[in-house]
Formats: structure tokens, sequence, C-alpha cells
């Protein structure tokens, strides 16, 4: 079979299709249509040509990989075509997704016309529908009545008005059908008298659609309007543009380009519809909604905007800069010239003045609007006021603030406990020992040893009032640590968890300085009790310290290593302190709380520890840990 090409009759047809800047592709009429033709716009706007797409089938595999929809697509395109073949008609418009060569996705209006041997289609981004109008005045310049079968088959109507010289009625020189059949014309009766061709327009849009077309005949300058059509009983909608251009005789010709807009049109009713639900939306939200028109910098709010502002509606004059708090002017402006600019949205927060002086605080959030120009013409947004959570935010960081300082205060406090309460240790303890050693010489040199009675036979009595002077020093040494346990204790409902806690950060230079790893895993549940937790803080530091003292005096490579457990046993709770250290004897362990086992200790931070644990009616626990070293175990009773 020889390849289909365009008849002769068609003469430089085929050149001047491949140079239109409308998306043209030629097919066969076969029952396996393949494409013979497409012009270059084609392969520009698809990035296919005749060897990527040979027939209809390869086209749509491409151009629709989705096998649902290529199905539902092809279906009614074939339906349409065969109508077309039967009556030698054309294919109506219809609305495709094509998918490009680039993996890109474009939404195209796609109609045909059956010729003499193939099918000449015709597509249209309908993304920059004004591409249509201009294609059309271009293949009017370019190929003048040669391509008249083509001008006739795009998509838009398309029309030329002639003024003739020295002015009188202007008529139309040229419609074409597709004009035509968007407004329901005759051509005769269109041709035979302008007028005619007004009576498609809406009754309602028709005298002012008359005196813009007279306003721009007088004055020779271009024509843009849109108004509603009835045709064949359904109202539709309509853009006409044209533009004049005067000929040598003297007339002046508007060529033109007619656009059914009907689904723009909806498309927009549906945004007035959605914007006055987010307008309502907004409002019951207390969301403030506002328009401006880049045109005039005036704009519109609605009740909400107002009162966020506190300015009352017959006061408003479309401005705002003024409601803006002077510092934060310039950052506002600049941020919505960026919006417009970038087409991002606009996100700032800022303050405002009330008419009364009130600062409040805003978030503002907008967007533009643009024409099919690309071009930005009005802007719209919501406020909202955010003025007590700037208020909350600033409370919760004084309170922060407030909380540091409490808690510099309370350590301070602890260290001042420890210090009084090491100094009142220090003083009992360090009387206490060498007064029991005396006591107990006098006891043994009165009463335990015969030889040495004889020898200090004229001692005795003197020996006898020292022991009773030591006696009544030792009693006063108990009624100081007596003291020493009841002083400074209020019991109050404790957490033992938080108190470990806290006592770790206390000691964490410590740990630090001497390179002590610590272990701690609280318990999931609290461990509540009845106490003074500066007092039980002051005892968890000690044995802290201790255990540090223990593991940096070690000569080892060993890991220093310190495990802190709280325990639930058996109605009390234990809080658990062990270490990696050298450990104890068994008995180191027994004369421990007497005595230090370091060179240069007192003992007094295992007394301050037990102590702490007596006066929560508790003892303290000394055994191995299961770290190798020493553990020691503060144990309190459950009281609540």
């Amino acid at each position: 079979m020889h390849p289909v090409t365009f008849p002769p009759s068609a003469g430089e047809l085929p050149k001047i299709l491949n140079g239109l800047p409308v998306a043209l592709a030629a097919v066969t009429l076969e029952a396996r249509p393949r494409i013979i033709f497409v012009n270059e716009t084609f392969t520009h706007l698809f990035g296919y040509t005749v060897a990527d797409i040979p027939t209809v089938e390869s086209f749509a595999m491409k151009a629709y990989p989705d096998p649902d929809y290529r199905r539902t697509t092809m279906d009614a395109w074939d339906k349409a075509v065969r109508q077309a073949v039967a009556s030698r008609a054309r294919v109506e418009s219809m609305e495709f997704r094509v998918a490009t060569q680039q993996s890109e996705t474009k939404d195209c209006l796609v109609s045909a016309v059956v010729l003499d041997q193939f099918l000449l289609v015709s597509a249209v981004d309908v993304t920059a529908r004004r591409r249509a109008e201009g294609e059309a005045r271009s293949a009017q310049e370019q190929i003048e009545r040669a391509a008249y079968e083509v001008t006739e088959n795009i998509p838009a109507g398309t029309y030329t008005m002639l003024l003739p010289p020295g002015g009188g009625m202007a008529h139309f020189s040229f419609m074409s059908t597709r004009f035509l059949e968007i407004c329901g014309l005759d051509r005769k009766a269109a041709a035979e008298d302008p007028l005619n061709a007004f009576a498609c327009v809406h009754p309602d849009d028709r005298e002012a659609w008359i005196r813009k077309n007279a306003e721009c005949f007088a004055q020779k300058i271009p024509f843009s309007e849109e108004c509603r059509i009835i045709s064949q009983g359904v109202e539709r909608w309509i853009l006409a543009e044209s533009f004049p251009r005067d000929k040598p005789d003297g007339s002046v010709v508007w060529e033109g380009v007619l656009t059914d807009i009907t689904a723009r049109k909806k498309t927009e009713q549906a945004l007035r519809q959605t914007t006055q639900r987010m307008q309502l939306a907004a409002a019951a939200a207390g969301i403030g909604f506002w328009s401006r028109d880049l045109a005039s910098k005036t704009e519109e709010w609605d009740d909400q905007m107002l009162h966020i502002y506190g300015v009352r509606r017959e006061d408003f004059d479309g401005v705002w800069e003024p409601h803006v708090h002077p510092d934060d002017l310039a950052e506002v402006q600049r941020l919505t010239r960026q919006a417009i600019r970038t087409g991002a949205a606009g996100q700032y927060q800022y303050r405002i003045v009330r008419p009364d002086g009130e600062v409040r605080h805003l978030r503002g959030l907008s967007t533009a609007i643009r024409d099919a120009k690309g071009h930005a013409v009005s802007e719209i947004g919501v406020n909202f006021d955010i003025t007590e959570q700037k208020q909350a935010e600033a409370a919760l960081a004084a309170a922060r603030q407030r909380e540091k300082e409490t808690e510099k205060q309370q350590r301070l406090l602890l260290e001042s406990k420890l210090k009084t309460s090491l100094t009142a240790s220090a003083i009992a303890h360090e009387i206490n020992q060498p007064l029991s050693r005396i006591l107990l010489i006098s006891e043994l040199v009165l009463g335990g040893t015969p030889g040495l009675n004889r020898q200090c036979k004229k001692l005795a009595p003197l020996l006898k009032e020292l022991g009773t002077e030591a006696s009544r020093v030792v009693a006063t040494i108990g009624k100081m640590k007596s003291l020493l346990r009841n002083v400074e204790t209020r019991h109050h409902r404790i957490n033992l968890v938080d108190v470990a806690e806290d006592a770790l950060l206390y000691s964490k230079p410590l740990f630090k300085r001497h390179r002590v790893q610590v272990s701690f895993e609280p318990p999931t549940r609290a461990c509540r009790i009845a106490g003074d937790a500066e007092q039980i803080q002051i005892a968890l530091n000690n044995l802290l310290r201790n255990a540090v003292e223990a593991l940096a005096a070690q000569r080892t490579r060993r890991p220093r290593k310190i495990a802190v457990e709280i325990r639930n046993q058996r109605g009390a709770t234990h809080i658990v302190i062990g270490d990696s250290g050298p450990g104890l004897t068994e008995k180191e362990s027994r004369r421990l709380l007497l005595q230090s086992t370091k060179p240069e200790g007192s003992g007094l931070g295992l007394f301050l520890a037990a102590t702490a644990a007596e006066n929560h009616g508790g003892r303290l626990e000394i055994d191995h840990s299961h770290l190798g070293g020493a553990e020691f175990r503060l144990i309190f009773p459950k009281k609540l």
C-alpha cells in the first residue's frame, strides 16, 4: 500500500501547516489509522514525531499510559470520529489529559475535521487558552485563503470586522464556522446585518455589549469583552478579543477571536463559592479574611478582620498599612511583595495597633491570584489573632526563668544545710571519739585491773570524777546527735525517683571530673513516701561522693562505674548505690559507720546517710555490689 499523503490540490498547505503555531496531525481513515503528519508545533507541545507515534494506537499507548483512562478516552474518540466520517462533519472539541514525551501532563482540547483522504486533528493547550486566538490570527496572516480549512477547524472562533473608509456601519468580512457554531448564528443573516450577530447576546448583557463595540469602532482601539449568550437554548459565556489594523484604502479591520469560556466561568463561580465558604469557616474559627486589588492597592475586609483590628466598617478606607505596628511595617511589606513576585504562599507574624492603642499579635497567610497571562492581579489572605498564644509563651518563659531561680536557691540552701550538717557532725564526732576512749580507760582503771588499782589507789577519786565528767560529756554528745537527727526534718509527700534524679544532677560535675560512668533506670511508677527531700538528697550525695572517691583511689584501668537503682521490696523502698571499686571486707563493713576507711576521711558521710535514714524510720545497710565493689542501701518504709 502506498503511503497516504496530502492531495495535490493542497498545494503548499503541508508547508504552511508545518509552520503554524497550532498543534496539528493528519491521520488516515483506515481501520487501523496511521499518523502520516505532525507539524512542528505538535512536536514542540507533546515531544512526539511521526517516527515516535506512527499509528494512533502507538500514540494512545504513550499519551494515555493509564489503561483505564486510555480505554475510556479512545472509546469516546473513536465513536466521535466514526460519526464525523459517516456524516462528513467535524469532531467537536473534546478535553483529554495527554502525557508528553518528557513525562509532563497537559490538558488539551482536541478536535478534528474530516477531509478527502484523512482526518486533520488539532490540539490546543487549555492552560494557555489565549494561544488559540493568537494562532488563529497568525494563521490568518500567514496563509490567508490557503489556510481557510485549517482556520475553520481550530477550537476557537475567528472573525474579522471591517469599518469602511470614512466611518459608517462596520460589518463582518469573515466568520469561521466555529464562530457561527459557538454563537448559534446563521452565516448569511450575520453577514447581511451585524446586529443579527448580537441577537444571541443575553438580554441583560446586550446593551453594554453593543455600546462597547461602538466605542471601540469610534476610537479605533482594541476590543476585549466577556458576555453571556443564548446558543440553541443554552446559556454560555464567551470572550471576544480583536485588534484594529489600518488598511491602505483607509478602512480599518478588527481581527478577532471568539472563545467559549463557559468552563472557566463555572470554575470562577465555584471559586467564589469556595471563597464564601472559606469566609464563613474563617469567621467561625475567629479568622479574618481579606482580599487586595493590586491595581488600586485597596483591600476588602470581612467582619472578623474588622473585629480583629478593632476598626468600624464606616471608618475603614481600604488601606491596611496605618494599622500595622511601625516597627513591623517594613518587614510585612517586604514579605508581601516577595509572595506576589515568587508565587509562594506568604507567611508572617506581626503586630497591629488598634484605635484604642492596644497592641495585638497576628499571624497572616496570603497568596496571589493571577490572570491567564500569569500576572498577579489580586491577593487574598487570612489573619488570626495570636495575642493569647504570645502571652502564654511569655508567661511560660517567665515561669521557666522563675523555676531556674528557684532551683538555684534550692541548691544553695542544700549546700548550706550540707555544710551545717557536716560542721555539726564533725564537732560531735571528733569530741565523741576521744571522750569515749577516756571513759573506757576510766572504767578499766576503776573496776577491771587489780594491779593498776593498787598503783593508782590515790588517784581513784580523781579518776572517778574524770569518768563522771566524761559520761556527762558523752551524754551531751548523745543529745547533740539526737538534735542533729531531728533538726530541719519536715516530712511531706515526696517521690524518691525525683529526689534521686536531683542528687544525680547535683553530683554530675563530680562524675565528669573523675570519669565515672553512672547508670540509673528509674521505675515506671512513682515511689512515694512521707519525708524530707532535701535531707535524703544530702544523704544520697554523700553516698555518691564516697563511691566516687573509692573509685578514684583504685589503681586499675577498669571502667569506673556506679549503678543507682530504686526497688520496691516488702513494703519498703530501697535506694541502692553500687560501685565497681575495691569493695569492703566484713570487718570494714561492721566498723564503717564509726570511722572512715579513707586515710583523710572523717566518717561523717555515712553517719549523715544513716542519720537521714533513721529520721525517716529506716536504716542504712552495707553489702557487696554486683559491679564488684561496695553497695549501700537506704531503706525507707512506705508511710504516707
